[in-house]
């Protein structure tokens, strides 16, 4: 609803890198509103952050400030993956607090107004009314961290921000994938990443139909079938399997999709990495000479993590990009997009 009350939006991120700078807020203009990020901790450098939190005032309701915020959230994720810092802004629609304060029992520790405001510690969205009654308690601990470039992150979020109000209908899915492919980024565990990213990946594959012309082949041969045999009762169970036959290989529905996009480069990438995440963990998946019981080593798991993350956020973000979905130019230089 409209009101003579102008609302505040907060997007509180984990970030997997902190920030390489001693400010303590950047800003940055997005379609034509001031954003401002900082540590969730005011008093930290972004350096130190853990937790960012991001927010912009002056919205005329509650609905523009968190359309806005959805928004945000969508350019965080692609951001996060592109520069390869780590964001995780939380699942469209869904906030979750990240810690819990006892409204009574923090008034009986503390002298509050009491038209004074409680603001939840939410992981994701939160949207209030910008008079100046809300009181933030946050809990979260910041840690060392590797550090990414500010510059060149704040850039990615004025490419990647919508310039206007640009729906994301039908793109669900790869939104969800670039969130996916930050939580891996974010993970330390090689295997962790491994598993993210290629699932994530095969996700995307998991809903493809037959072409018109297979849908033909299929319905030819369960046509020949019907009229060559005279058994009926036989022929009739075999047409049915025929006409219900799915596309079961899950290297038969990637190959599709990557033909059916422009990336047919890529399908050698893909064949060799699927096999050696199979014999990672199904033992001799594969045919490249190992033996069983050959012990992995760390450094094979970490390379495996990086040929994940790298070859799956290319196919994400080449994907993301023909749907017409805004990537910025970091993926450039961290996944070959041009």
């Amino acid at each position: 609803m409209t009101s003579e009350t102008p609302y505040r939006l907060w997007l509180k991120a984990r970030i997997g890198k902190s920030l390489a700078t001693d400010e303590h807020a950047l800003r940055v203009f997005l379609a034509g509103r001031e954003v401002i990020m900082t540590s969730d901790n005011d008093s930290q450098p972004l350096s130190a952050a853990q937790w960012l939190l991001i927010q912009s005032h002056g919205f005329e309701s509650d609905v523009e400030a968190r359309d806005f915020g959805e928004e945000l959230r969508g350019a965080a994720h692609m951001v996060g993956l592109c520069t390869r810092v780590g964001i995780d802004a939380g699942d469209y629609g869904e906030d979750r607090a990240v810690s819990y304060v006892n409204d009574q029992a923090l008034r009986s520790l503390v002298d509050l107004d009491p038209d004074v405001r409680i603001a939840a510690d939410i992981h994701g969205i939160t949207v209030l009314p910008d008079d100046g009654k809300a009181l933030s308690v946050r809990l979260s601990q910041a840690e060392g961290r590797a550090l990414a470039n500010a510059a060149s992150f704040v850039s990615a979020f004025e490419e990647a921000f919508p310039a206007g109000d640009g729906g994301t209908a039908g793109r669900s899915a790869l939104r969800r994938a670039v969130r996916v492919l930050n939580l891996a980024e974010m993970n330390p565990d090689p295997i962790a990443k491994v598993v993210l990213a290629i699932s994530m990946v095969e996700g995307l594959a998991a809903d493809l139909s037959w072409t018109d012309a297979q849908k033909e082949m299929i319905e030819s041969a369960a046509s020949w079938v019907d009229r060559e045999y005279a058994d009926k009762v036989e022929a009739e169970q075999v047409v049915l399997a025929i006409r219900r036959t799915r596309q079961a290989s899950i290297r038969q529905r990637m190959r599709r999709l990557l033909d059916a996009n422009g990336l047919s480069e890529l399908w050698r990438d893909w064949d060799t990495l699927y096999s050696k995440r199979s014999r990672l963990f199904h033992g001799r998946g594969g045919d490249r000479g190992e033996r069983d019981g050959d012990h992995v080593r760390d450094s094979d798991l970490h390379a495996l993590g990086q040929e994940a993350m790298m070859l799956c956020g290319r196919i994400v973000l080449s994907l993301a990009k023909r749907e017409g979905l805004v990537v910025p130019s970091g993926a450039s230089t961290h996944f070959g997009i041009q």
